[in-house]
């Protein structure tokens, strides 16, 4: 059969799908008055582009640029390709007809305020989103059901008896297809269209945290109901600018992090703050402001510097700091025996020693039992009396001090108490820099 010649099955059309069809489709009377190809989206698309643009100046946004994202319904595509199959004809994709459509009267309604609508892959932290999903209406569903399209589930929705179709089952669906097929199944309600808006991208403000207590820990943390510590690096940073840039969520990054009973000093410990979908978007002066507002809240328990604007590639400088560089540590130590400053001369003369460490007792439940090959560059003393010393040393990054320093049961060799030949055990812990390989 010529692609261009009607076919005797009747199926009703509305005009801008006769269009697509190039007449390969003979047109038939309305069942529930929906056309059964694009499901009555393209009759909406004028309406639903002029509420969206209208809505713009209310949504909340502030916003330099607009990009538009628009999602298919799966049912659509599943009615392109029954009726191709059909009618043997191959006219153009059902999705890209609509979302031209749809990107062409956006335009149009945008003209005068933003000349240029984006796509969405283009969209900047600046800019926001407006996304449009063309969803499957419940009788759609029941309809792909009866021409044997069967919807893919996951456990929670098979427990809530929620059939989702899928492009994935669509696809899988028509890929399949021989013989004789049922007729396209009719839907009894237009599909959904659902206009929501959304930063383009996300915003991340980058600086370095001081923490100078031993009650914080890096992030919030409750077991049992229970919060643990007197509250976190996290929770007295990250609240402060997601309420600042009105951002719907946060996430917390940092290059790497200390125990809760660990102070963090010196030039502080990197880290960026992740602002999802921030409705405003501040400039560096405004950050600053937040600087101030964080470093001044009671307690100045932990402290922030050099608080700034900066892309997503910041988390990759952030995990490669993570695992690249040394830190500088001071720690108390308590020995069992009576030493005398020259018994601390074999931990002065470290230069360049290899550590190996099994995964410590205390988090080898979260972490994986294996030998970690570490380094401890340098180590100085300070002696204060006969069963006290401070210990400042250099180590790679990764290394567990307070293994290195008690010896873990034998599971971190060398250790400093089997240096000096007793037991040890660390008192207080800082962490007082962070070394990079540029430094």
């Amino acid at each position: 059969m010529d692609k261009n010649e009607s076919v005797e099955m009747a199926v009703f059309l509305c005009q801008s799908c006769q269009s697509l069809t190039r007449g390969a489709v003979k047109q038939g009377e309305a069942e529930h008055g929906i056309c059964q190809l694009c499901c009555g989206v393209c009759e909406r698309i004028k309406q639903v582009a002029d509420q969206a643009v209208q809505n713009l100046e209310s949504c909340g946004f502030e916003f330099d640029n607009v990009s538009l994202q628009i999602k298919l319904a799966p049912f659509i595509t599943l009615q392109d390709g029954l009726l191709k199959y059909k009618t043997k004809s191959n006219w153009g994709e059902i999705d890209t007809f609509i979302k031209d459509m749809l990107r062409g009267e956006f335009e149009k309604a945008l003209a005068e305020k933003f000349p240029n609508v984006h796509n969405c892959f283009d969209a900047d932290a600046r800019g926001l989103v407006v996304d449009v999903s063309i969803d499957n209406s419940k009788s759609a569903v029941e309809a792909a059901v009866r021409v044997g399209c069967k919807p893919e589930q996951s456990a929670k929705q098979k427990r809530k008896s929620m059939p989702v179709l899928t492009m994935l089952s669509v696809n899988k669906y028509l890929k399949q297809l021989t013989g004789e097929t049922t007729l396209l199944p009719t839907p009894k309600e237009t599909c959904d269209i659902v206009v929501n808006y959304m930063r383009g991208k996300s915003i991340f403000v980058t600086g370095s945290y001081q923490k100078f207590v031993r009650s914080f820990t890096h992030s919030p943390w409750a077991i049992g109901g229970v919060t643990k510590g007197a509250g976190s690096v996290e929770g007295s940073i990250a609240p402060a600018l997601a309420t600042k840039f009105n951002a719907e969520t946060y996430k917390f990054h940092s290059a790497g992090r200390e125990d809760m009973d660990v102070r963090m000093l010196g030039t502080g410990r990197p880290f960026a703050v992740e602002l999802v979908n921030a409705k405003v978007y501040l400039e560096k002066d405004a950050v600053k402001e937040v600087e101030k507002q964080i470093n001044n809240a009671p307690g100045e328990n932990v402290c922030v510097t050099n608080l700034d604007i900066a892309g997503k590639d910041c988390l990759v400088s952030l995990d490669s700091g993570a695992n690249s560089k040394k830190k500088q540590y001071t720690c108390v130590i308590w020995v069992q025996k009576t030493i005398k400053p020259a018994d601390l001369q074999i931990l002065e003369d470290v230069n360049d020693m290899n550590v190996n460490q099994q995964c410590p007792i205390r988090v080898i439940h979260r972490r994986s039992a294996i030998m970690r090959e570490k380094k401890v560059y340098s180590c100085s003393c300070e002696y204060l009396n006969s069963h006290f010393f401070i210990l400042r040393l250099v180590a790679s990054a990764g290394t567990y001090i307070k293994e290195f320093v008690h010896g873990d049961f034998g599971r971190t060799d060398p250790s400093v108490a089997s240096l000096l030949e007793c037991d040890a055990e660390i008192i207080q812990l800082d962490v007082e820099k962070l070394i990079f390989d540029n430094e």
